[in-house]
């Protein structure tokens, strides 16, 4: 009975042995010979204390040194690893210490005029340069945030008022994957278009493969996105009109109002006909063209600079006279509808609040609906459900609120001063994004 469990000790320690000497293949031909030698010594003293502890009647103790190879190197293995991260994480790096003497920003000069939409000049998308890096007291990474910095402010043309380029110290390790990339020192320049003066400066160093990191603009972080408002003396967004914009709080009146008992169903196409305007959709396409992922600028505009955000979840309704933007703010439950003249100089902006639910049927605005006449503003708002790939409709109250006057004609924004920037010419292609509205007249 010792033999036999000896024996299966032995078979059962060499099957795992040869499953993780295999599976060292992967690590390379080096590691593998590193790894199987190391075995077939361990197997090899495992035999011989074995056979000592056998003939001293200790079978138990035997058998479980037959076991050990594979436990015993596989515990090798992790311990080494941890040492090897160790010292990398620890060990002092000369390159790091002169690559961090000089981060931090440098702000030189002011904006010529308030600034609107920057212009990057790397590609956002393939995570070459994140926006966010954290980073503790000891200079180590903690983790790291999204590739596109604010887009509220980001345009992809030579449209901005300020243009950013970054440097890199080592493209070459740039090239690697993202978190097999050594260090690595940015620097980013922001630069007023209108003028051609540099505002300011940003350095800062990122070893992904040691997990360092240095240069930390806020508490803790790397922030490209802070550096972006404190360079372009920008807030940082909340996606509502500014609190200095004159906004008129109106109340609405009810024009008529449908109930619908049963409901009324819609199928999905009859739906999108419903919402879906492609004659004014295509007015807003040209009239208001997006030039980043959220910024769309005004063609009619003489100056070329001015411009507006649209969110995902707001609307754009254009005809030849006028541009609508609607909006919804959830937090207040409050609707918002800003109207522009089509070279962008604002009309008027006013706010309701949301007329509810009605029946468990929530409500909107239908985009498509929303007509300007006669100084009155009229709308559809619908009380609908979605079920499967149909809508049901519970309720349909037309409403109407008398326009306010318009605001005073606004300056045109500078135009560009430096002959420097006439020819510039972004590196990042220029995309026409779908707007995705739902516009149309009664």
């Amino acid at each position: 009975m010792p033999i036999v469990m000896m024996v299966l000790a032995a078979a059962l320690s060499l099957c795992v042995s040869y499953v993780l000497g295999a599976f060292s293949l992967l690590g390379g031909r080096a590691f593998a010979t590193v790894i199987i030698g190391a075995l077939a010594a361990l197997h090899a003293a495992a035999i011989a204390f074995a056979v000592i502890q056998a003939r001293r009647n200790r079978t138990g103790f035997a058998a479980l040194a037959l076991l050990s190879p594979a436990p015993v190197a596989f515990a090798g293995v992790w311990v080494a690893a941890a040492l090897q991260n160790g010292w990398r994480i620890y060990a002092p790096d000369p390159n790091r210490d002169v690559a961090c003497r000089e981060t931090g920003i440098q702000i030189m000069n002011t904006p010529s005029a308030p600034v609107a939409a920057v212009y990057v000049d790397w590609d956002t998308m393939d995570r070459d340069l994140m926006s966010n890096y954290g980073v503790n007291s000891d200079g180590h990474l903690t983790g790291f945030g999204d590739s596109i910095p604010d887009p509220e402010m980001l345009v992809y043309s030579p449209y901005a008022d300020v243009v950013v380029t970054h440097e890199l110290s080592d493209p070459e390790e740039a090239r690697k994957g993202l978190r097999l990339r050594g260090l690595i020192k940015y620097t980013l320049t922001a630069t007023d278009r209108r003028d051609g003066r540099t505002l300011g400066t940003m350095k800062f160093a990122i070893d992904m493969a040691r997990g360092h990191a240095c240069g930390a603009n806020v508490p803790g972080h790397i922030d490209i996105d802070a550096f972006l408002r404190q360079v372009t003396h920008s807030p940082e967004s909340t996606g509502q009109p500014s609190p200095d914009a004159s906004v008129h709080a109106v109340t609405l009146q009810k024009v008529d109002e449908e109930i619908y008992s049963p409901e009324r169903t819609m199928t999905g196409a009859q739906w999108s006909d419903l919402i879906i305007d492609s004659t004014r959709r295509e007015k807003c396409e040209a009239m208001v063209p997006s030039i980043g992922p959220l910024r769309h600028r005004f063609s009619a505009d003489p100056s070329g600079l001015r411009s507006m955000v649209l969110k995902q979840g707001q609307d754009l309704i254009c005809d030849d006279a006028a541009i609508i933007h609607l909006g919804w703010n959830v937090e207040t439950k409050t609707w918002f509808i800003t109207k522009y003249w089509p070279d962008g100089n604002l009309v008027y902006r006013i706010s309701f609040i949301d007329p509810g639910s009605f029946s468990g049927y929530h409500g909107a605005v239908m985009p498509r609906s929303v007509q300007s006449q006669d100084g009155f503003l009229t709308f559809e708002y619908l009380n609908q459900n979605q079920a499967g790939y149909n809508r049901q409709i519970s309720r349909r109250i037309r409403f109407r609120v008398k326009e306010p006057p318009a605001a005073a004609h606004a300056p045109d924004p500078p135009g560009v001063s430096s002959p420097a920037w006439a020819a510039y010419t972004p590196k990042v292609k220029l995309e026409s994004l779908p707007n995705g509205l739902g516009t149309f007249p009664r």
